[in-house]
């Protein structure tokens, strides 16, 4: 039996969201309405997601010491998120963003501070080892560590599945052979100017991707499985800040397929759990609501 349901690897933050009443502009002083801390990046906020959806879910990273780890690890406590897969010998600064939100309509700038991806030094044995003991692996897909253990993934069995922020180098070897890939509307615009979404997905699935999907904001999210394209809107709310918005929908998509719902069902039920993450500042996932894990418990 496997000891996990999902392990991943990604950039690794602590995020700190300073919310304005009116979004700044040069030359002029402001108040901050709300200052907000939370452990960031796109794997490791999927993989929190999952993990408050009831999925056992684990990071593998070597994110760096002080105060920034401190306070990461913190949370992570104050959720039962798995540490046993973190390193300690990266003496380098946790990397840290700062992000002001415009209260009004969520409008975000960001600022990275000690940029770094924080892995661990395994060889490519004991990579297969952490795969041996997982059904899935969950990357972004930025860094040769990545496609590394991506390559583990693969000879042990385990599907992949890889979140796609922005243009990635070698494209096609990289997302050969994955079970699921999800872009954002920035992805699809840099990796494949010009081109309709549906035709980017159908690219994707000739790569050698499974299911194929894009998230397009307030759009909504179109999906192909090499069969048919399936589309879901957006649900009407009112933006407070969608910083990780697309993260937990990818966390949620991810954990609902593992538990067995379909395509379309999947994609509306991370459609669900995002909306309820757009109307706070921050992602907040020690407040998601239990009615989200419940959805899923029922499905089993």
């Amino acid at each position: 039996m496997k000891k996990y349901e999902c392990v991943g690897s990604g950039l690794l933050t602590l995020d700190h969201l300073f919310i304005l009443n009116e979004f700044p502009c040069s030359n002029r002083k402001y108040d901050v309405a709300t200052v907000w801390q939370q452990p960031g990046g796109p794997v490791p906020v999927g993989l929190m997601t999952m993990h408050q959806l009831g999925v056992n879910s684990c990071l593998l990273s070597d994110p760096g010491s002080g105060t920034a780890r401190e306070k990461i690890q913190s949370y992570w406590r104050q959720i039962g998120f798995s540490t046993e897969m973190i390193f300690d010998t990266n003496r380098n600064p946790v990397p840290e963003a700062f992000i002001w939100v415009g209260r009004k309509d969520g409008s975000r700038t960001v600022f990275s501070v000690n940029s770094g991806f924080g892995e661990p030094d395994l060889s490519d044995s004991e990579l297969l080892a952490v795969c041996e003991n997982t059904l899935w692996i969950y990357l972004d897909g930025r860094t040769e560590f990545q496609r590394r253990l991506k390559a583990a993934a693969i000879s042990a069995g385990c599907r992949v599945f890889i979140d796609l922020g922005d243009r990635r180098e070698q494209f096609s070897e990289l997302v050969r052979g994955t079970e699921v890939v999800i872009g954002s509307a920035d992805f699809a615009k840099r990796q494949f100017p010009g081109v309709p979404a549906e035709a980017v997905l159908t690219e994707m699935n000739r790569s050698g991707v499974t299911i194929a999907g894009l998230t397009l904001g307030d759009k909504g999210s179109v999906f192909y499985d090499g069969r048919k394209m399936v589309q879901v809107p957006a649900l009407p709310v009112s933006v407070s800040d969608s910083t990780g918005a697309g993260d937990i929908f990818h966390g949620a998509f991810l954990a609902a397929f593992l538990r067995g719902f379909e395509l379309e069902e999947a994609a509306q039920f991370a459609t669900r759990t995002a909306a309820w993450s757009l109307k706070h500042p921050g992602h907040r996932l020690h407040e998601l609501p239990r009615r989200f894990k419940n959805e899923l418990l029922l499905n089993r």
